[in-house]
């Protein structure tokens, strides 16, 4: 059990920090310390931050060494490590193996700290900017087949192909041949035109 002077050490110290600026490792570490007593949203309170990033100090400070070890030495930012821990923690890959493979990436490309740019596969919680994007682009060109496919003239030629084709009196199979055929015949057409 902690005593009351040391929470309220560990408290200040978090929120302001002795040489003024806190990495977010040390941070974690503290953050753990206050852990032994309180649950997460309590220690939020206390220590004016969300418990989203009290979370996510706890993370990092209960990493393994190892992955303290890249944060500590400044070859993997304290984001980055946050991210691959909590991929692992989802089912990913051990998050010391995904940041190894970021620090060899960002020292292949010249750099001295990997960032989660240098990762080789996702981390963190959902995809990026980029892919959004190209998602989007593609529903929207998606759509615009769809809306043509749509119209009214070409549901009215549907409707005038159906009226035809009953009108032929062939079996079942015969017609759903015929549609299957109907429904290639305009792309060949495009493509030949």
């Amino acid at each position: 059990m902690l005593s009351a002077l040391k929470i309220n050490e560990v408290i200040q110290e978090i929120i302001q920090p002795a040489n003024g600026k806190q990495d977010l490792l040390k941070r974690g570490e503290l953050l753990k310390v206050l852990s032994e007593e309180y649950k997460n949203v309590k220690i939020a309170e206390m220590v004016n931050m969300k418990p989203q990033a009290v979370e996510q100090g706890l993370m990092l400070a209960n990493a393994s060494e190892q992955v303290k070890d890249l944060v500590r030495s400044g070859a993997i930012s304290p984001t980055a490590a946050i991210g691959a821990l909590r991929s692992e923690r989802s089912g990913g890959p051990p998050a010391y193996d995904v940041l190894s493979a970021m620090v060899e990436e960002a020292k292949r490309i010249g750099k001295t700290h990997a960032t989660a740019k240098h990762s080789l596969h996702p981390i963190g919680n959902g995809p990026t900017r980029k892919v959004i994007s190209e998602a989007v682009k593609v529903i929207g060109d998606l759509k615009e087949q769809i809306d043509e496919l749509l119209s009214p003239t070409q549901q009215q030629k549907r409707s005038e192909y159906e009226s035809k084709l009953v009108s032929l009196d062939l079996s079942p199979t015969q017609l759903r041949a015929l549609r299957a055929l109907h429904v290639q015949t305009p792309r060949a057409a495009k493509r030949s035109g």
